[in-house]
């Protein structure tokens, strides 16, 4: 890029819901880019008004007028318009209640309102070091800015408001730290959700079978945020006021006297001033005050301009790390998730990362999750036998037990989601993440998935944590399998069954989706591709495509499989996976054809053809509305994936007659290609096709299509693979007695001879333009034409001596028809040439004792005064030997045959030498 020149680009960003408005929100940014650097980033959406959707609109005509008319959405994305609409249809159909507040009832005299003082701080102001100057490490932190809404409970929250909405509502985003971007922390922020970090990491294909772009990769459908949907909570954290009664669980008894419930004190506005009476306050034995202190805290840390106080006064941080360390076996989950919050408010920015590590939260977080497993085995232990000791479970001691664990699980599930994200977030630097291997992370988030097998004593309405937490696992595991020694780990210890139970015992799309995704990343291994196939798991990877949630990773999926099945051998395919392939090749078709934009989804197409190379996959494919269908939108879009898949196809001759209507089609095609892969796939498609019911002659004739053909011929003009094609159809074509003389001119002569001699090395260009001649020296005109010049006959004898034994044997089979014409006389030429190739050894063995015999008589000539026990040369093992050639004869094993080849065939069935073989050869040579 030239000096001082600016390029601006756009960068397509993420496609969000309003959460009050019936609107979606394509965020974008324009970049500005100088010599090859980034300068400028301008952050900007484009708001799409949906007045008119309402619950009977037809979601999927609306997603693809949003595609079409938005230059921000990318066709790729309209999975995500989709679950859009669809949250928003059941936000408009079950509208969340309207809490309405009883009229207080009025005071006989009402107090009068204090007026304010002048100098109070402002309630927006927090504190009075709003308005100062942050210092360089924070401003470098600071920029750019990216808001994020919701609000930060004591907790990460857990209402959500749709289960298929991704992006949503009061879901918190996770801040690309990695990349320098940092989150602005608002007053009453939630904690950052793990759908954008969903989006950032990077899977190995991508880098695959095809490769993914990096702008794609906030394009796939995002796992739903855990705290986007909305429902009950029995017992709430610190937002605003102390937890000092917490119910044990929420019972119809209690929901009857709800208005009566005890009113919680709410926690004071936290303010900057009051800080180090915050600290202090850690320091007393009271439970209730350090929850009181780190709630304030966690008020603090919220707003971003007051983390410069943080970052510069490191002992706040070691004070809370002490604290949590503390309080580590007390078994207090309020204070240990009101630190944790605190701790996972910095782990979202990657440059505060070294305060945490050198506070050790890292070390001390891995501790809480080891003991917090232990706590999960003996209570769940301990519940599963009263469970199953006990045969009344109305009983209100049952009842009673069963509130206390679900109690239990609930708190432990969300300390454990907040303690597994700030190690996700941590775990940016692989270093760490190396470390945390050691400690047997991967081992605990493989125990985190027994938490499934809790439902069959738990009811699903009181487990609504447990899918939170096991997504945020499954995007943990897909972070850590991209290394290899990790996935020989995750082989080791069966991991991949263990997934596919969990699978099929959760009915979350956003949950299987994940699961789905760490499938991918681990069937780049051979022994993970195996198992996904060894259980018939490909039946739930095939169901999988119906969702769209989880189609996109379960159409990468089968390309995975299909990558590792040889379609020449149909009899190695189990039954099982062939049907359910053929069920997946329906549904790849219904989504080829049905989809909206210009080009198909690369995943999709590829899937396609790797399909469409299986012969049973094929016949489905073959069949008459299928592929009408294909076939017309392949011309519509000129499409070249969608070709090379009718080109598989192409290649059973089962279905051969399946393209007999589109022959005259498909030249067109060929004759108005826009691209040279276009070209090939067509042109391979006409080559294939070899029918007698086919009039070669007449889309010849009719086209005008032997101009063309014999244009890319010409040596540079096309690419070999052109070149390749071109020769295939010429010797399909040939086959037609109208159209061999049509093709057996000069001029495509010469030009498949000169396209075989400059793609020489190509052993498949030489053997298709051999077959090519062969086909068309089956006409007389072909014969003629070769045998009336001397340039291509020569051409054809150099070829008998081909290092390829498949180019000889073609090419003497071109010289059989050759000499079959009565022009010329070539048949003597072409014996002799031939018995050279053939008898090459023994002719060079000949001729090199001959000129040894040659070159010793005339050494002897020069010297006659030399005695006959002289040698010619000094080096006694260097010399001419008269007796050489006959000790040589005398000594050759038994049945060696040193003489000239007697193959004792005709001329006419082999093109080899007769009988007579040995007496022309032996005449030949006295000649030379």
């Amino acid at each position: 890029m030239g000096e001082g020149k600016f390029v601006r680009k756009i960068k397509l960003g993420k496609i969000e819901l309003d959460p009050r408005d019936p609107v979606i929100i394509a965020n974008y940014a324009n970049v500005t880019y100088q010599e090859g650097k980034e300068i400028e980033r301008k952050a900007k959406q484009q708001r799409i008004s949906l007045k008119s959707f309402n619950p009977t609109s037809n979601i999927s005509k609306f997603s693809n007028m949003i595609v079409s008319k938005c230059k921000y959405i990318h066709h790729t994305r309209a999975d995500i318009v989709t679950r859009l609409l669809q949250t928003l249809k059941e936000r408009i159909t079950n509208p969340p209640p309207v809490q309405v507040k009883p009229k207080p009832k009025p005071k006989p005299k009402p107090k009068p309102q204090p007026s304010k003082q002048a100098g109070s701080p402002s309630p927006r102001s927090g504190s009075s070091r709003d308005s100062r100057m942050l210092s360089p490490v924070v401003r470098k932190v600071m920029k750019p800015v990216v808001r994020v809404v919701g609000t930060l409970n004591a907790r990460p929250s857990f209402q959500k408001s749709n289960p298929t909405n991704s992006s949503g509502g009061g879901a918190g985003n996770l801040v690309g730290s990695g990349n320098g971007v940092t989150q602005e922390m608002q007053p009453n922020l939630e904690p950052t959700s793990p759908e954008v970090r969903n989006q950032e990491i990077k899977s190995p294909t991508d880098m695959m079978s095809p490769p993914r772009k990096e702008s794609d990769k906030s394009q796939s459908p995002s796992p739903r945020s855990p705290g986007s949907s909305p429902r009950e909570e029995p017992e709430k954290g610190l937002r605003g006021h102390v937890r000092t009664d917490v119910p044990s669980a929420r019972s119809p008894k209690r929901k009857k006297s709800s208005r009566r419930s005890r009113p919680k004190r709410k926690l004071p506005r936290a303010k900057m001033r009051d800080l180090d009476q915050y600290i202090e306050d850690l320091y007393e034995e009271d439970s209730k005050k350090k929850i009181r202190a780190t709630g304030c805290i966690l008020q603090l840390v919220q707003d971003r301009n007051n983390l410069d106080a943080f970052v510069n006064q490191e002992s706040i941080l070691q004070t809370l790390g002490r604290v949590l360390a503390d309080e580590l076996r007390k078994g207090s989950s309020d204070l240990l998730i009101n630190i944790l919050q605190i701790f996972f408010c910095f782990s979202s920015f990657t440059q505060l990362h070294p305060l945490l590590l050198n506070n050790k939260v890292g070390d001390t977080t891995m501790r809480i999750l080891q003991l917090e497993c232990k706590r999960y085995n003996h209570r769940m232990e301990r519940w599963k036998e009263k469970y199953e000791a006990n045969e009344n479970k109305n009983s209100e001691r049952f009842e009673e037990d069963r509130r206390k664990v679900v109690k239990f699980l609930r708190r432990q599930e969300h300390l454990l989601y907040i303690a597994y994200y700030i190690l996700l977030n941590l775990a940016e630097d692989t270093q760490i993440q190396v470390k945390m291997v050691q400690r047997d992370i991967i081992t605990m988030l493989l125990g985190e998935l027994r938490r499934q097998n809790t439902r069959k004593y738990i009811s699903d309405t009181d487990m609504k944590m447990t899918d939170d937490l096991l997504q945020l696992t499954m995007i943990f595991l897909k972070t850590l399998c991209i290394f290899q020694e990790n996935v020989d780990h995750l082989a080791r210890v069966t991991a991949m069954r263990k997934l596919q139970a969990l699978f099929e015992g959760t009915s979350h799309l956003d949950l299987r989706e994940e699961i789905l995704q760490v499938m991918f990343n681990l069937s780049f291994d051979v022994r993970h591709l195996g198992q996904l196939t060894a259980n018939n798991f490909h039946r739930q990877v095939v169901g999988a495509l119906e969702p769209p949630v989880t189609r996109h990773v379960a159409i990468k999926i089968l390309y995975q499989i299909t990558t590792a099945i040889d379609p020449t051998k149909p009899e190695d395919i189990p039954e099982a996976l062939s049907a359910s392939l053929e069920i997946a090749t329906r549904n790849v078709c219904g989504l080829l054809i049905g989809s909206r934009g210009t080009l198909v989804d690369d995943h999709l197409v590829s899937l396609g053809v790797n399909l469409a190379a299986m012969e049973r996959c094929a016949a489905i494919i073959a069949k008459d509305e299928m592929l009408n269908l294909i076939m017309k939108r392949a011309h519509t879009h000129w499409d070249n994936l969608l070709m090379k898949m009718l080109r598989n196809v192409s290649n059973h001759p089962r279905y051969w007659k399946s393209f007999l209507p589109y022959m005259h089609q498909m030249v067109v095609m060929a004759l108005r290609a826009e691209s040279q892969e276009f070209l090939v796939e067509v042109l391979r498609v006409l080559g294939n096709v070899q029918l007698p019911e086919v009039l070669y002659h007449q889309l010849l004739i009719k086209h005008h299509f032997l101009d063309p053909l014999s244009k890319h011929l010409v040596p540079g003009f096309a690419d070999d693979d052109v070149v390749l094609a071109v020769l295939i159809v010429v010797g399909t074509f040939a086959l037609d007695p109208r159209a061999g003389p049509l093709l057996a001119n000069k001029s495509m002569i010469h030009k498949i001879v000169e396209a075989i001699r400059a793609k020489f090395q190509d052993e498949d260009i030489a053997l298709q333009g051999l077959f090519a001649l062969f086909r068309l020296c089956l006409h007389r005109e072909g014969r003629d034409t070769i045998s009336a010049h001397e340039d291509i006959i020569n051409v054809l004898l150099d070829l008998t001596c081909d290092e390829s034994s498949a180019v000889r044997d073609l090419t003497n089979k071109v010289l059989d028809l050759v000499v079959q014409s009565e022009s010329n006389g070539w048949q003597s030429r072409i014996r002799e040439r031939r018995f050279e190739s053939m008898n090459r050894d023994w002719i060079d063995y000949i001729e090199t004792a001959e000129a040894e015999d040659f070159k010793a008589s005339q050494l002897s000539d020069s010297q006659p005064n030399m005695s006959s026990g002289d040698h010619c040369y000094d080096d006694e093992n260097d010399h001419y030997d008269p007796n050489a050639m006959q000790e040589m004869w005398d000594d050759h094993d038994e049945g060696e045959d040193l003489g000239p080849t007697d193959y004792g065939e005709s001329l006419d069935s082999s093109g080899r030498l007769d009988g007579v073989g040995a007496v022309i050869g032996a005449a030949y040579l006295n000649d030379t």
